[in-house]
C-alpha cells in the first residue's frame, strides 16, 4: 500500500488527468456550459461541479480526492470555512426533538449555533464545563424543558399631534 506522501500527490489523477505536478488554482467563481440544459442539470446536480464555486471546483474536487483517499473512504466533503463544515456537520446528524451536549469553552460561532439556530429548529442544548470523560456521562438523563419562544411584538410607530 502507498503512504500518505504518494497519495497526497497521486490520488487525484482521475480528477485531473493531465501531467502537472502542481495544479492551477482556479480563481473563476462561475463555470459556463455548452447549452442551457446543460446548465440547468449543474444547477441541481448533487455536489456539481463547474457550476458556481462554492458548490465545488477543481480544486475543491482534488482536495476532496486526496482527503477521501487519505481515509480511506467514498467521498470527502470540502469547506470554505470550520464553521461551514461544523454547521453542515450537526445538521446532518440532528432533528427535531434531539438533546445535544455541547461544550462550555469553545468557538463563539459554534456556541451561537448550538444556542441559537439549534432550538429554532427543534432541537435543545446544554453546554458543559469539559473537566474529563466522566462529565458527559455525569450528564442528566433528564431533558430541560423546552421553553416555548414567546412571538416577537412589533411596535407601532406613535403617531405625532396633528
Amino acid at each position: 500500500m502507498p503512504g500518505n506522501s504518494t497519495i497526497t500527490v497521486h490520488a487525484d489523477r482521475e480528477i485531473h488527468p493531465s501531467r502537472a505536478v502542481a495544479l492551477p488554482i482556479y480563481q473563476t467563481a462561475t463555470f459556463w456550459a455548452e447549452d442551457g440544459d446543460t446548465f440547468a442539470q449543474g444547477a441541481v446536480e448533487p455536489r456539481g461541479k463547474d457550476f458556481y464555486t462554492r458548490f465545488g471546483n477543481p480544486n475543491h474536487a482534488q482536495v476532496a480526492a486526496v482527503v477521501a483517499e487519505l481515509e480511506g473512504t467514498e467521498a470527502a466533503m470540502v469547506t470554505a470555512s470550520g464553521m461551514a463544515a461544523l454547521t453542515t456537520a450537526v445538521l446532518a446528524l440532528v432533528s427535531a426533538g434531539d438533546h445535544v451536549i455541547g461544550q462550555k469553552s469553545t468557538y463563539g460561532g459554534t456556541g451561537s449555533v448550538l444556542l441559537n439556530l439549534l432550538p429554532r429548529l427543534g432541537v435543545s442544548t446544554t453546554l458543559v464545563e469539559r473537566r474529563g470523560d466522566a462529565t458527559v456521562h455525569e450528564m442528566p438523563k433528564k431533558r430541560p424543558r423546552r421553553r416555548r419562544p414567546r412571538p416577537r411584538r412589533r411596535r407601532r410607530p406613535r403617531k405625532g399631534p396633528g
